[in-house]
């Protein structure tokens, strides 16, 4: 593939931290392809691409494997972030404080698992304030599970977050942000392989995301 002076510079870069800034259309995409499969070829292992969507994904995969023939031992994920972070918890499913089974909600069915928390705890606040509260994550609520689920040293919006948790943890259910939340605590309690971190459209992550 061609490649001009400031993309190749990139894709063979020896630094530590490299960051690609370019305008939308002028081939990012094709410089972290490019980054990784010259790190195959080279060898390494413990490859991790992390891309916004699936179908940044399934187009990175497709590139490397028109290449490569086949994805290389090399790469350990190639896929969003959250769906990175839900490989960890699956395989690590003993070190996190949820049932081996779990399930993925969207923001909708997330929400209403979240209305319903509302309603047992017949909490009058605003909806804003309890969104912050269980923004705030579910092992805020949970490292300290028997004084967290008896509610005796929570109150308010902190109330509805510990119930809205103690639903989605009884059920095996995870919203996108504990996914998040979750497989960091993994990775600090367990480490992983990963020895190369390659992320396509950076600038749209979040706060947790970089954490």
């Amino acid at each position: 593939m061609n490649l001009d002076s400031n993309q190749a510079a990139a894709v063979n870069s020896r630094a530590k931290n490299v960051m690609v800034i370019a305008t939308a259309g002028a081939g990012k995409t094709r410089v972290l392809v490019e980054r990784a499969l010259r790190l195959v070829c080279e060898g390494e292992r413990g490859i991790v691409v992390v891309t916004f969507t699936n179908a940044a994904a399934g187009e990175v995969i497709r590139r490397l494997k028109d290449v490569c023939g086949k994805l290389s031992g090399g790469i350990l994920h190639v896929g969003t972030l959250h769906a990175f972070m839900l490989k960890l918890i699956v395989e690590h499913a003993d070190c996190i404080p949820y049932p081996n089974q779990i399930a993925v909600l969207d923001a909708e069915q997330s929400r209403a698992v979240l209305d319903d928390a509302i309603a047992a705890q017949r909490y009058r606040g605003t909806l804003r304030s309890v969104k912050e509260a269980v923004a705030r994550g579910p092992l805020r609520y949970f490292r300290n599970a028997p004084a967290a689920d008896n509610g005796k040293v929570w109150a308010g919006d902190e109330l509805v977050a510990v119930e809205y948790y103690r639903r989605m943890r009884e059920g095996g259910l995870l919203d996108y942000d504990t996914i998040l939340e979750l497989g960091l605590d993994v990775l600090r309690k367990r480490g992983c392989a990963c020895k190369h971190l390659l992320c396509d459209e950076v600038q749209d992550s979040g706060p947790m995301d970089w954490n």
